[in-house]
C-alpha cells in the first residue's frame, strides 16, 4: 500500500530525530511541560488547552517519546470533548488520535459530515458557511480523507480549484483574488495536488523555485516575498515541500540549520522568529521538525538505501 502524505513525513522526521545531537533530544521532555493543562490537553501561550496545540504536543511526543501517563491523559482529554465542528479542529484531533493509536476519538461519520459541510461548490474546501476555496483547508481535507482511508471527494474539481490559485511566480495564494503567493499555501497546494494524483512536474519545479527564492541570507524562509524576516513555520513547510519534491539541493542547507538553532532557547523550546520573545509548542515542533528534515536529508545522502 502506498504510504500517505503524513506517513511519509513521519518517516522523515523519525529518521532525522535519531541522529540529532543527544543534548537536544535529551531536553525534549522539558519543552511540553510548561504548556500542560490539568485536563490532560495542551495549550498555547494564552488560554486553556485545545486540540490544535494538543496535536503539536503529541507530534513532539511521537518523536521524543512521551511518558505513558502523559499519553494516556491526552487520549482521555481528546475523548472527553464534544464532536469537532470544522476542518482545523477535525484534523488536529484525527492526527493526534492517529499518533496515539486511538481511532475511537473521532467517528468516521463525523469526519465525513464536516468534509461535506466545507466542500466549496466550485471545488476544493472553504471556511464553514463560505464558498471561497482555500488551499490550506483543501490540503487539510486531503489529509483527513487519507486518514479515513477513503478517496478524496471530487478530486478533479479540487485540482482545478487549486490551480486557479497559482501565481506567475510559481507559488500559490490561499484564496481566489489574493495575488500574494505564500510559502505555506504553496506547500499545501503542491501536496494536495500530489495526494490526488494531479501533480505536474513543471508546476512542482516552479513551486520549488518560488520556495527557494524565499530563503533569506540568514538561512530561514520568509512567509512571502514581502515579509520582513524568516520564521519557523515558513521554514518547516518549505523544507517539507522541497524534501518531498526532491529539491533540497536548490537551497543552502547549513544556514537553515544555523537559523533554526538561533531560535532555540535551551529548556524552553523554539521561538517563531528573531523578533519573538518566547517559545510555544507549535513553533517548537516546527523547529525540531526542521532539524529532523535536514538530518534526514543528510542520512539519505550518506546512505542511498534509506527509504
Amino acid at each position: 500500500m502506498t504510504p500517505t502524505f503524513l506517513e511519509r513525513l513521519d518517516a522523515r522526521l523519525r529518521d532525522g530525530w535519531r541522529n540529532l545531537a543527544p543534548a537536544l533530544r535529551d531536553s525534549a521532555p522539558s519543552w511540553t511541560a510548561p504548556f500542560a493543562d490539568p485536563c490532560g490537553g495542551y495549550r498555547g501561550r494564552l488560554g486553556p488547552a485545545d486540540t490544535y496545540y494538543t496535536d503539536f504536543a503529541v507530534r513532539l511526543f511521537d518523536l521524543a517519546g512521551g511518558l505513558p501517563k502523559d499519553l494516556e491523559r491526552v487520549g482521555e482529554f481528546l475523548g472527553s470533548l464534544p464532536p469537532p465542528n470544522d476542518l482545523v479542529d477535525l484534523f488536529s484531533r484525527m492526527n493526534a488520535a492517529r499518533l496515539l493509536r486511538r481511532p475511537d476519538v473521532v467517528a468516521p461519520e463525523v469526519a465525513r459530515r464536516i468534509l461535506d459541510a466545507q466542500r466549496a461548490e466550485g471545488g476544493g474546501f472553504a471556511q464553514p458557511g463560505e464558498q471561497t476555496p482555500s488551499a490550506y483547508l483543501t490540503f487539510l481535507a486531503g489529509l483527513v480523507s487519507e486518514m479515513l482511508g477513503e478517496p478524496i471527494p471530487e478530486a478533479g474539481r479540487m485540482a482545478a480549484a487549486l490551480r486557479s490559485l497559482r501565481q506567475p511566480s510559481g507559488g500559490f495564494s490561499d484564496r481566489p483574488g489574493e495575488a500574494m503567493a505564500q510559502a505555506n499555501t504553496t506547500a499545501a497546494a503542491v501536496a494536495a495536488l500530489g495526494m490526488i494524483g494531479e501533480g505536474d512536474p513543471r508546476e512542482a519545479a516552479a513551486a520549488a523555485q518560488f520556495l527557494a527564492g524565499l530563503q533569506t541570507p540568514e538561512g530561514g524562509f520568509r512567509a512571502h516575498q514581502e515579509a520582513p524576516e524568516a520564521d519557523l513555520l515558513s521554514t518547516f513547510t518549505s523544507l517539507t515541500s522541497l524534501a518531498g519534491m526532491g529539491a533540497l539541493r536548490w537551497v543552502r542547507l547549513a544556514p537553515i540549520g544555523r537559523f533554526v538553532l538561533s531560535l532555540h532557547s535551551p529548556g524552553n523550546g523554539f521561538r517563531a522568529s528573531a523578533a519573538d520573545p518566547e517559545s510555544d509548542i507549535e513553533y517548537t515542533f516546527y523547529g525540531v521538525g526542521s532539524l529532523c528534515l535536514l538530518q534526514d536529508h543528510l542520512n539519505r545522502a550518506r546512505d542511498p538505501a534509506v527509504a
